[in-house]
């Protein structure tokens, strides 16, 4: 073998690799989305919720602020953290006291919040689950070249 081919064996092999991995991890993020986005479907209440302080998470969390939000339903006043959200203290700047933000609660338990705007969506799982069959597509067309450079170059 010479040298061109080695060196075109190795990129593809590197290549390869890098898309074996993209499509795993796109496949992952579809399935947690998917199942977010189905775990959201039982949120049917809609309110705005105002941002009223932050609270120090724990220390294993990573992060170093939960935003606490209070939100009105049926004349019953909460005041919880939100969701997925949490805010590292570099990030504070981007949160002000008293802004809102819209939510969905479960109607039968208010306290069961749901942020909009999420990254969990169906719709997005989709499209995930669709750029993992392209990198595993990509994947087999690098293997396809690695063998017929391999074998008949």
């Amino acid at each position: 073998m010479d040298e061109r081919s080695i060196l075109v064996l190795m990129v593809s092999t590197i290549a390869f690799i890098a898309f074996l991995i993209s499509a795993a991890w796109f496949l992952k993020a579809a399935k947690k989305m998917r199942q977010n986005g189905e775990i959201e479907k039982h949120y049917t209440g809609q309110t705005e919720a105002e941002l009223i302080r932050f609270n120090n998470c724990k220390p294993k969390e990573g992060y170093g602020f939960e935003p606490v939000y209070r939100f009105t339903v049926d004349g019953k006043t909460y005041e919880r953290s939100i969701g997925h959200i949490k805010v590292e203290a570099m990030d504070l700047d981007n949160y002000e006291i008293g802004s809102t933000l819209s939510i969905a609660y479960d109607e039968n338990n208010p306290e069961d919040t749901f942020t909009y705007g999420s990254d969990y969506s169906l719709k997005e799982a989709g499209s995930y689950r669709s750029l993992s069959i392209v990198f595993t597509l990509l994947a087999m067309v690098m293997l396809a070249s690695m063998i017929i450079n391999y074998f008949y170059l």
